[in-house]
């Protein structure tokens, strides 16, 4: 039974990061109308600037061929600083993102956001490749150091390193303080707002670029911040990160694309379910070996789209 525990509590870490994650996508649902598919590969991309920063002072640039990397500090700076500095160009990359790609897109078919969407996913993986080649590859854990404390807890007679449990109350603040501001503030009524109608909000004086503008420099500041802290236990691979976006979109739409609440706890339940999975997956022969894990996202997704396919509010009618 202890083991059982143990493999449900680890996959606290990767649901913390799925619910982080899913997070960023509502934000940026509620704001603009996108779903945007390049949540993970923006985490990913986010990790490895981190990691460059850290060790040896370079900063990547999100560009390709003419010079991709900037050193800016000596030979690397102590985590914390490369932590804020990270989390500040992850947000300045969203505002980037937003006005270059996604704000021209304002009344274009849902197609034309979502083909855009999945180009930026594909541009940003392979910019971290090209610029980087085999090293992208190579990030290990130990390589991304320690953040989070990982010293082991006692939890039922089973021994569970303390960073999952900081991850899982890390992502349930966030989900509470993205709730609260959406409930309470002026910013996130007027978000809501414009959600509903541009023009309404533009009659009582709030811009609806700037507050999707702030929306997507806080979602892709979440993604960042994600990637970073899922590195030293999970390491850091171009092709892994990006496919968060399975499970993340999985939270989210069960959340209904509004729910910060549903998909914080969604996000947390796949990935402990995805964990539990590979227990049985070693315990019981006839299971198959692998597919189970991955599956879980996909039928969270299949499940999010039967029972609340036509809840899911659309740009407009948010």
């Amino acid at each position: 039974m202890s083991q059982y525990v143990l493999f449900l509590l680890l996959g606290l870490g990767a649901g913390a990061v799925y619910a982080i994650l899913g997070l960023g996508l509502v934000l940026e649902y509620r704001s603009s109308g996108v779903i945007n598919f390049a949540q993970g590969a923006i985490a990913m991309f986010i990790a490895y600037a981190y990691i460059d920063l850290r060790t040896t002072g370079y900063l990547m640039l999100p560009v390709v061929g003419i010079p991709s990397r900037v050193r800016v500090f000596g030979d690397g700076i102590p985590t914390i600083p490369a932590l804020l500095i990270a989390l500040v160009y992850a947000a300045a990359l969203g505002l980037l993102i937003f006005v270059l790609v996604f704000r021209p897109l304002r009344s274009s078919p849902p197609l034309a956001r979502l083909v855009a969407s999945v180009g930026l996913m594909i541009v940003v993986q392979a910019m971290v490749v090209l610029n980087l080649g085999d090293d992208a590859f190579n990030i290990s854990g130990q390589t991304a150091g320690t953040i989070l404390p990982n010293d082991p807890l006692d939890v039922l007679g089973t021994s569970v390193p303390r960073d999952r449990f900081y991850l899982a109350a890390l992502t349930v603040a966030i989900g509470v303080a993205l709730w609260a501001v959406f409930k309470f503030t002026t910013f996130g009524l007027a978000t809501r707002g414009a959600a509903e109608s541009e023009k309404g909000a533009a009659v009582c004086g709030y811009s609806s670029t700037r507050l999707g503008a702030v929306n997507w420099m806080v979602a892709t500041a979440l993604a960042g911040f994600a990637g970073i802290l899922i590195t030293p236990i999970s390491g850091l691979n171009p092709t892994s990160f990006t496919l968060f976006i399975v499970p993340a979109l999985g939270a989210a739409l069960l959340g209904r694309m509004t729910s910060f609440s549903v998909t914080v706890i969604a996000g947390l339940v796949i990935g402990m379910a995805q964990s539990e999975v590979t227990k049985l997956t070693l315990e019981f022969d006839w299971l198959p070996e692998s597919g189970l894990q991955e599956g879980l996202p996909f039928l969270a997704i299949i499940v999010a789209l039967v029972v609340f396919g036509r809840s899911i509010p659309w740009t407009g009618t948010l």
